[in-house]
């Protein structure tokens, strides 16, 4: 592995990931609710969906350079599921409007914070396997977009 490429165990400083953590909670009613949707039920393991999602960003990058993309509504409920997760880990969307414009507004905030920022979006409600490869893949497109 050539040395400016990072161990596959070793987060990437340069990057940021969102968490995309929307939604109405209605997909999978009446398992999930508006209080409680499908990011925050174990669905893909023994851990709600969110909590394997931060496992698999804070295998990308540190803490500090995650962002959960979230409603109002759901702020509280991911708070306590994500124990440990700064206040400032959290963007609250100022309105629902869809993935594109939250994504685009989540990057926008980003840039502003760091204008050389490589940004990752990952869905909240995604099982990902083999994660290894996926890591991998995230890690080549991340060096790409920094060429």
């Amino acid at each position: 592995m050539p040395e400016s490429t990072p161990s596959s165990t070793t987060p990437d400083p340069s990057l940021w990931v969102t968490i995309l953590a929307g939604g109405s909670g209605t997909r999978f009613w009446p398992a999930s609710t508006p209080q409680r949707p499908k990011q925050l039920l174990p669905l893909a393991g023994e851990e709600p969906l969110i909590r394997e999602t931060l496992e698999r960003a804070r295998q990308l990058t540190s803490d500090d350079r995650i962002r959960i993309l979230t409603g109002s509504h759901l702020l509280e409920p991911f708070r306590g599921a994500l124990h440990g997760m700064e206040p400032a880990s959290f963007l609250v969307e100022p309105q629902a409007k869809g993935t594109g414009p939250v994504l685009t507004w989540a990057a926008w905030s980003l840039l502003r914070e760091d204008p050389e920022a490589v940004v990752v979006s990952l869905h909240a409600d995604h099982a990902i396997e083999p994660w290894d490869e996926f890591r991998n893949l995230i890690r080549k497109a991340g060096a790409l977009a920094r060429t």
